[in-house]
């Protein structure tokens, strides 16, 4: 048992980080939000973080699954890409364990404490201390960053194909991703991920709105492009590694666990619910690029869409994959302040 001796002409001391070092927020949430009903109000349900997880971790980089499934074969596709969602749902859960342990701990200190007040930083200061604090805020930073960024260029470039082969206008990807930017920063400015829950879901239904059309044009152009046998082991084994990472891209919602599972009404529905939002994000993961391997085979461009609007003079109805690749591109752009939430709030904690 932990205990913390205070006195009024004596330093305190103790064996955990103390209040003042969890969070620079706490002083706000304690002074703006008093109400226990106004608090709950700002709490997500169960349903709310499920969106909140799953489009977390389906974004732009589904649509390079196919590639990575096309140099790794189906199966082994496949068998990596269960591996690699196994591994990193342990260790999400296992974070999640590690952050309710300390918050336990400190509300023996303190009992105003927030459970929402402890981040990835302050789990990084418990087990090594200030500088591998630091190292912490900048690695989740920096990986979330450069996850928007390419959300923004990934946005910007659909939307310039979708315009100049939809309606024959051409405009220059930094001057579609201009227009866009203040769309993104008005998302940015959503307070809460309460606020943020309706735009979460309604970008996860265009997201599988659009895998959809995938499949009806999948089903409509079976067989035209098949090259080769999905299951082979491909010769170039030095794409593997690429193939590899590509797959590990994709979980990119590891870094909201915490802040979702802190916004919660009920924590203690969290477990089962990331656990259903993974499942989904898993089997999402690998019915689509088996889906389009099995149909055009040797798939060689990083995006699906891409590959087949490329390609689209060899296969029938591909309105239908236009259709998939505008919903999409809407889908990756709502999901951007679920990924600049957890940035934010470190880059404001370090900054006070």
């Amino acid at each position: 048992k932990l205990i913390v001796i205070r006195h009024p002409m004596e330093e305190q001391t103790s064996a955990i980080p103390t209040p003042e070092h969890i969070s620079p927020l706490t002083s706000i949430i304690d002074t703006t939000d008093t109400s226990a009903s106004t608090t709950n109000k700002n709490k997500t349900t169960a349903l709310e973080s499920y969106f909140h997880l799953l489009k977390s971790h389906i974004g732009a980089g589904c649509l390079s699954l196919p590639w990575a499934f096309s140099i790794l074969g189906i199966k082994w596709g496949t068998v990596c890409t269960s591996l690699l969602s196994l591994t990193i749902s342990s260790n999400a859960l296992a974070i999640v364990r590690i952050k309710r342990r300390i918050v336990s701990e400190l509300l023996d200190v303190d009992d105003t404490l927030a459970a929402g007040d402890v981040t990835y930083s302050d789990l990084g200061y418990r087990a090594y201390g200030t500088h591998f604090r630091n190292l912490t805020s900048f690695s989740i930073g920096t990986f979330l960053l450069s996850v928007c960024t390419i959300y923004l260029s990934t946005v910007s470039e659909n939307f310039s194909a979708i315009l100049q082969r939809n309606f024959e206008i051409t405009l220059d990807q930094r001057i579609v991703m201009t227009m866009v930017f203040p769309i993104v920063l008005l998302l940015a400015f959503l307070p809460n991920l309460k606020t943020l829950a309706p735009v979460t879901a309604f970008g996860t239904i265009l997201l599988f709105c659009g895998f959809l059309f995938v499949g009806v044009f999948a089903g409509l152009n079976w067989g035209r492009g098949y090259s080769k046998d999905g299951d082979d082991i491909p010769a170039s084994w030095s794409n593997i590694p690429l193939a590899l990472s590509t797959i590990m891209f994709t979980f990119e919602g590891i870094c909201v666990v915490i802040p979702v599972e802190s916004s919660m009404r009920h924590p203690s529905q969290f477990n089962i619910t990331y656990i259903m939002a993974i499942l989904t994000a898993t089997m999402a993961y690998i019915a689509l690029p088996t889906l389009c391997v099995a149909t055009f085979g040797n798939i060689d461009d990083g995006s699906i869409t891409a590959f087949i609007l490329r390609n689209d003079d060899k296969y029938v109805g591909t309105n239908y994959i236009r259709t998939a690749n505008a919903m999409v591109t809407m889908s990756i752009l709502l999901t951007y302040p679920l990924q600049l939430f957890p940035c934010i709030f470190l880059l404001g904690q370090h900054r006070r």
